[in-house]
């Protein structure tokens, strides 16, 4: 894959009267390179719908624009499953190794991902997230799973990230502590 352009000027993602009926209301916004932006909002708001638009094409239903730089890299709020993109195949058997650096508790590294607890599975999720020198990286719900000691480590992971961030999540410890951009779906 490409690396991130830190320094890319412009738009990464324009979004213009996106909507889709009864799961997201019309919603327009622009990201820059290298901005970190929250989407948050209640259940049903459309944050997923709007993630997942944004990397993986246009939902059925949709009217209006998502435009998103190539190299979308998404994780999604569901654990993950054999055949995930995201994952390589051989995690499943041999662990994730070294890719769980600064994520996963090295004990865990050398285990089969599905005998990992769920937070090890979120924690390796985002260590291959992380990895994938992604242009923007989407994530949704990312606190899921996660207990007080890897939400700290996540914030201060997603912090230093130097690439274009979109994270949408009802979490409020995560809205709390959020250092970037806000975007309210209502």
């Amino acid at each position: 894959g490409t690396s991130p352009h830190p320094h890319a000027m412009g738009i990464a993602l324009a979004v213009r009267g996106a909507s889709v009926k009864g799961r997201l209301a019309p919603t327009s916004f622009e990201v820059r390179y290298g901005e970190h932006l929250l989407v948050a909002g209640p259940n049903g708001s459309g944050k997923t719908t709007l993630l997942e638009w944004i990397a993986r094409g246009v939902p059925s239903g949709a009217h209006g624009r998502v435009d998103a730089a190539s190299g979308v890299v998404l994780v999604p709020q569901v654990l993950p499953r054999p055949g995930d993109p995201l994952i390589p195949e051989d995690a499943w058997y041999l662990g994730i190794r070294e890719a769980g650096k600064g994520f996963v508790p090295p004990a865990a590294w050398n285990r089969p991902l599905g005998e990992l607890s769920a937070g090890n599975q979120r924690r390796a999720q985002l260590a291959f997230a992380a990895r994938a020198a992604a242009q923007i990286l989407v994530i949704d719900e990312p606190t899921n799973y996660l207990d007080l000691d890897a939400l700290e480590m996540l914030e201060a992971a997603l912090r230093t990230w130097t690439g274009t961030l979109i994270v949408a999540s009802h979490d409020r410890w995560l809205i709390e502590h959020w250092w970037g951009r806000r975007l309210h779906l209502r």
